[in-house]
């Protein structure tokens, strides 16, 4: 994790249930924010965090929790983005405690989350992060004073990692703790990490519904390609076409959009060109999807112009709870019976069902690679093109394979490595217990080059329906 100075601290972070948030310094401007996240705290929530019954914050207290100095006081918010607005769901916040009027090296840490967002994960987030700032602050013990029946404040710290010792008196118990970076805290931060992102991509490998966006009416293009080989492999799930204009297509209602559907939606694979893709992640949004896959091309790969749309398209998706695999990816399947899910548009016929996992960064290999495996009856139990990586990576997959009791052996296809020492933590747990083939291309300045686009070395059929994401359904 890159630490910057306490006043400009921002990252994003996952769940324990998969969920994406981001996580930021307190500004004065949030105070609207913090009210509203008070305002839908119940009376025990208020009572558990300020050891009172309180009706509303003071204009006083709003400035005090929000106009901080980021030496004495420190406070971190958990937020999501919905539509235009975001919302603070958590905040965690440390204030260093003075003996003698001299400032020392403890601090008292407290913590709120709101209700419907407890129990994900959000308070030990917080609580991470603030002793990172901590740590480079030189303070090296947190303090709490919390009710003995917050139960679920107490889990948080007992979870941590850190070295809790407990107190109780009269009700209450004084919690404190060494914000040193320990291997138990950097093993417990890990096994969070993983849990994580394994959880994160179950929406994308064993989704209960699939929304396709830009299958044209005509039955040619990409979005066709999807929808038809989702049917033709049986998928046992529910799907949903999305076409502006359509009422069926392929024998299935389609709607006009995502939001539209009316029903939840697990993943959603957009098949339209890279200039309508934000608008229909946006909508995703709306509609609480939890994952897209984003096929275009178009993105970072082909231009600066191209970068920033897929850097906004990784913050939109991040700040509002998704995942996105892609963009400029074929897609990804599951064998499994109990899923059969070829979300792909490159692979009519779903592979045998098997024990192996397989990521591609490269289409054209990844292709190549589900061609040779059923050239040779080898099974696979789920395949992902994960193309520009712009959020899900090899190692969130890694994470997920690692306990998929489908998976026995891993093959990797890499062009490069977006978190090399994340790798390097998972990669070994995994082998321990699953075998990982992996290569690493585009070591030459020649191979770099062709390793860019993902794509450059795709087949001319292939290469046809790409061209057709360009073009309107």
């Amino acid at each position: 994790m890159r630490v910057t100075a306490p006043h400009h601290y921002a990252t994003d972070a996952l769940l324990r249930d998969g969920g994406s948030i981001h996580i930021r310094v307190i500004r004065p401007d949030d105070k609207q924010r913090l009210l509203a996240l008070f305002e839908r705290l119940s009376s025990r929530s208020v009572y558990v965090r300020f050891f009172q019954t309180k009706q509303r914050l003071t204009d006083e207290e709003l400035r005090y929790f929000t106009e901080l100095d980021f030496t004495r006081d420190v406070a971190l918010v958990a937020t999501l983005q919905e539509g235009q607005d975001e919302h603070i769901i958590g905040v965690g916040r440390y204030f260093r405690i003075t003996e003698d009027g001299k400032p020392t090296t403890h601090a008292e840490v407290a913590f709120t989350v709101a209700e419907a967002h407890q129990g994900r994960g959000v308070g030990t987030l917080l609580l991470e992060h603030l002793a990172t700032i901590a740590r480079m602050q030189g303070i090296d013990t947190f303090e709490a004073y919390v009710l003995g029946e917050n139960n679920r404040m107490l889990e948080v710290f007992e979870a941590s990692g850190f070295t809790v010792q407990r107190a109780l008196d009269t009700g209450v118990f004084h919690v404190s703790f060494p914000t040193a970076e320990t291997p138990q805290v950097r093993a417990a931060s890990t096994e969070r990490e993983r849990v994580a992102a394994a959880q994160s991509m179950r929406a994308f490998l064993n989704p209960r519904s699939v929304a396709v966006a830009g299958v044209s009416r005509r039955g040619d293009g990409v979005g066709a390609v999807l929808l038809a080989n989702l049917q033709r492999a049986g998928f046992t799930g529910r799907l949903y076409p999305i076409h502006p204009h359509a009422t069926e297509i392929n024998g299935l209602p389609a709607f006009p959009r995502v939001s539209a559907v009316g029903a939840p939606v697990d993943l959603a694979l957009i098949a339209v060109p890279a200039a309508g893709v934000e608008e229909v992640v946006a909508d995703c949004v709306s509609a609480g999807v939890h994952g897209v896959v984003v096929i275009a091309s178009g993105f970072a790969e082909a231009s600066a112009a191209g970068r920033e749309a897929e850097q906004r398209l990784r913050a939109l998706v991040r700040a509002s709870g998704m995942r996105l695999v892609g963009p400029n990816c074929m897609g990804l399947l599951n064998t499994d019976p109990e899923i059969a899910l070829n979300a792909t548009f490159t692979t009519p016929v779903l592979p045998p069902a098997g024990n192996i996992g397989m990521l591609s960064q490269s289409g054209a290999l990844g292709l190549a690679m589900l061609d040779y495996v059923q050239s040779l009856h080898v099974g696979l139990s789920t395949f992902v093109s994960v193309g520009n990586r712009a959020d899900v990576s090899s190692n969130d997959v890694l994470a997920y394979w690692a306990d998929d009791p489908h998976t026995d052996v891993i093959v990797l296809y890499l062009e490069s490595f977006g978190n090399p020492r994340r790798f390097a933590r998972i990669a070994p747990d995994v082998a321990r217990h699953k075998p990982i083939i992996a290569v690493k291309s585009g070591r030459s300045v020649a191979g770099s080059r062709a390793a860019a686009s993902h794509s450059a070395a795709l087949p001319p059929a292939t290469l046809l329906w790409r061209r057709s994401l360009s073009k309107p359904a």
